[in-house]
Formats: C-alpha cells, structure tokens, sequence
C-alpha cells in the first residue's frame, strides 16, 4: 500500500506461504498462486492454482467445497487467462 514503511519481501512471503500450505493450510496455496498472478507468472500461477484445486477436492467434505466454489472458478480462469495469454512453450494451444 503507499506509505506502507514495511519493504515487500515477495522471496519471504513465497517461503513463509510454502511452509504454511505444507501445515495443511490449504487457503496458502490459493495465497502463492494469487501471488504469482500478481507478478505476472503464469505458469507458476497456474501450478499453484492446480495444487489448491486439488486439495479442495480431497477429503474437504461438500460444504466446504461449496463455500468456496465462486474463487475456485473465478481463480482457475485468472490462472488459465494468464496462461493463455503468456504463450508458454510446451503448451499445446501455442503450437
């Protein structure tokens, strides 16, 4: 924010998000792929996207899917926009 005195640090944030989703805390890879949006990496963007998503799915229960199903689209259509949009090598829409 401006006039924030505190400098980011991206590198620690990344790492403390790392540790937190590693703890089960599921929401911190939802963090690192917001993160890498923010940034404009696509790829990891859309890696951290996929581990998230995928966490939702297993043992979760129904409800706890359902509160957060909104995100869960509209961040998997961020990541693959990012995606589509960055062109990366190895994807088979840029051949």
């Amino acid at each position: 924010l401006p006039g924030n005195p505190v400098p980011r640090e991206l590198q620690h944030a990344r790492r403390l998000l790392e540790r937190a989703g590693a703890m089960d805390n599921d929401m911190a890879y939802a963090a690192l792929a917001e993160l890498s949006l923010a940034q404009g990496e696509a790829r990891e963007a859309m890696q951290w996207t996929q581990v998230y998503l995928s966490l939702q799915e297993i043992g979760k229960g129904e409800h706890r899917s359902f509160e957060r199903r909104g995100y869960n689209v509209d961040l998997l259509l961020r990541a693959q926009t990012a995606w589509n949009k960055a062109k990366i090598p190895g994807d088979r829409k840029a051949r």
